[in-house]
Parts: structure tokens; sequence; C-alpha cells
């Protein structure tokens, strides 16, 4: 789920935010269970990590650096698409 939520965000700005925002919520909620309550209070986010025996904590961090890498594998592949295009465009292959 979270490659299909980099590949169709708004923008890299969008993704950051998220990435970046996911240490300050953790900060804010220490405790697991705190931090679950806020996910379902705050973000509507009806998954529970407990379930498959994972923290909330490890879980958010696994999110961040899953949609971070996803993101940068869409910018390389973006910039080799257009790298293929301008190839095109110049009339050379």
């Amino acid at each position: 789920m979270t490659s299909i939520y980099a590949n169709h965000v708004d923008g890299p700005s969008t993704i950051d935010a998220v990435v970046d925002g996911i240490p300050g919520l953790i900060a804010e909620h220490p405790d697991d269970d705190g931090l679950a309550e806020a996910l379902f209070r705050d973000f509507n986010c009806f998954y529970s990590p407990k379930a498959l025996g994972q923290s909330t904590r490890e879980w958010l961090l696994h999110v961040a650096a899953t949609v971070k890498a996803q993101q940068a594998s869409v910018e390389q592949s973006a910039a080799e698409k257009g790298a293929t295009e301008d190839l095109d465009d110049d009339g050379e292959s």
C-alpha cells in the first residue's frame, strides 16, 4: 500500500511532509497505545500493526522508510524516462 501512496500523491513535498512528520508524531506519543490511538483518532487509521506482532512505532518507521525509498524509485524512473524522451526528441537513440 505504501508504494501505491508514493505513486499517487501530489508531489515530493507531500511525501516529505508525511515522512518528516512521523518522528514528530512518535515523539508526541511515546507510549505505543497512545500512538495507535492518535493514528486512529487524528488520521482515521484503522490498521493495527499489533495484530501482526509489530509495534505502532516500528510500523510507522517502516512506512516512512518504504515511502521514501519508493519516492526515490519513482523519481529515478521519471528521470530515466525523461532522458529517453529527450534522446527521442533530438532524433538520436
